[in-house]
This record gives structure tokens, C-alpha cells and sequence, in this order.
């Protein structure tokens, strides 16, 4: 009984919810359905831009049902009571942790971008080293505040933009210079490669800790392993006619 009712609660008042991260398709395909989608895209759009995702990102996000929920998840935001973080892949790498604490704004050139500047608003993001390979990182990154672009603008500030990323790195793009270690030509994810994988607040009514998680998309995974890809030098020895040269060919097709 007690979970029903804790159930019912979340359910009335905020939603948890994994769109893909080509959320705006499925927004417009929503409204013309009737699906409950056109909902959260209104909310997205109109209401509370903290808790929406960039373009092209995956994973969680956190969705008020009601005005008076809405505004105490924006209070709670404000006051730095949600914990969001994400995974992101990054070229080269950078130090185990560290903080980024840089203000953003509009970028003084280009009106898409968002840069650090002097006067901007403030930012501050922390990222952790998950794993460390050959030219790229996987992160854990946590933002204590919901600006624009901002793990993908700060992590480009700091030397290491995120992969796939066509605004703010090298995405879609031939890897001149190349990023040492990665043998690759050209930047192999077809999007940045940044995913909300965790999210967890207070109930703004019944007081209960929440918490999810949701792990990243299958393109995320395959760019993770195609990055982990790299050359060892191998020595191969043996007396004449033992078959070297049948196993360098056999190496040479794969």
C-alpha cells in the first residue's frame, strides 16, 4: 500500500522521463498523435529550460505536472538541490577531477555559440575521470548550475571537447592535427557525446529522495569501443616455413 501511495504521488505531480536525443521529432510527431509527448515538449519549450536537454543529447529528464511543482523544482534547482550528472566522452585527458568554474554568455561572433566571458552568467561544472584511454576519456560530469551548452563549452575551455561535438570540437570533421593516440581519420560519433545518466531531488511534496538512472544509448557504447580501438606491435619469429608470412596475411585481411 504504501508503495501504491508513493507511486501515485510521483505520478501526480512530476515525471520522470528517457526521450531520445532527437527529442524534437518525436515532440511533433506527438502533438499530431495526441501522444502525451506534446505535453512535455510544452513544458520544455515554454516553461523550464533547466531541465531540458541540448540537441543531440541523450538521457534523463525531469518533468512538473502541475504549475505548483514546477515551481518547487525550480526552487530546488536554484538552490542547487537536484543533482543531475552525465557521462561524457572527451578527447585526450584531462586531470582526474576537477572543476570548471567559468561564466558563460552569448558568444560575441557567432549567435549559436555560447562562450566564457567576462560578464557572463555564472557556471560551474565538475567532471571525474571514469576511465582513462588512448587520445579520449569517459567522464562523469556534474553541472551545479543549467546554462546553455554548458558541460560542452566548459570542457572545450579546459583543452578537451566532447566528441561528435560539431559546435564546440571537431565533429563530423577530419582530425587535423590528429588527437594523439586515436588512429582514426575522422571523428567517429555522429553525435556529442553527452548523456544524462543520473538525476535525483527531493519529492516536492512528499519529502521522499529520488533517484534514476539510465544507461547510455548504443551509439554512445559504439563510439566508446570504436575510440578504444588502437595499434600493438607485435613480433612475429620463427624458422623458414612455419608459416609467418600465411599469418601476416591473414593479420593484413582483418
Amino acid at each position: 500500500k504504501d508503495t501504491r501511495e508513493r507511486d501515485q504521488a510521483y505520478n501526480e505531480y512530476v515525471k520522470q522521463v528517457t526521450p531520445t536525443h532527437n527529442l524534437i521529432f518525436h515532440m511533433v510527431k506527438a502533438f499530431f498523435t495526441g501522444g502525451i509527448i506534446c505535453c512535455i515538449g510544452q513544458f520544455i519549450l515554454n516553461t523550464c529550460e533547466n531541465y531540458g536537454l541540448d540537441k543531440d543529447t541523450s538521457g534523463l529528464i525531469c518533468v512538473a505536472l502541475t504549475e505548483e511543482a514546477r515551481m518547487r523544482l525550480s526552487e530546488a534547482f536554484a538552490a542547487r538541490e537536484i543533482r543531475k550528472e552525465y557521462l561524457a566522452l572527451v578527447q585526450g585527458v584531462p586531470a582526474p577531477a576537477g572543476t570548471v568554474d567559468a561564466p558563460l554568455g552569448r558568444h560575441p561572433t557567432v549567435k549559436v555559440k555560447v562562450a566564457v566571458v567576462k560578464n557572463g552568467k555564472e557556471a560551474r561544472s565538475e567532471w571525474r575521470v571514469l576511465h582513462k584511454g588512448q587520445g579520449y576519456s569517459l567522464l562523469g560530469v556534474r553541472i551545479f548550475t543549467g546554462r546553455t551548452h554548458q558541460i560542452r563549452v566548459h570542457m572545450a575551455h579546459v583543452g578537451h571537447p566532447l566528441w561528435g561535438d560539431k559546435l564546440y570540437g571537431r565533429g563530423g570533421q577530419v582530425l587535423t592535427p590528429p588527437v594523439p593516440g586515436v588512429l582514426l581519420k575522422h571523428d567517429p560519433a555522429p553525435r556529442q557525446m553527452l548523456h544524462a545518466w543520473h538525476l535525483s531531488f527531493i519529492h516536492p511534496f512528499t519529502g521522499e529522495k529520488m533517484a534514476f538512472t539510465c544507461p547510455p544509448p548504443e551509439d554512445f557504447v559504439q563510439t566508446a569501443l570504436t575510440l578504444e580501438r588502437h595499434m600493438r606491435r607485435v613480433v612475429v619469429t620463427g624458422v623458414a616455413g612455419s608459416g609467418k608470412s600465411l599469418f601476416m596475411r591473414m593479420l593484413a585481411e582483418e
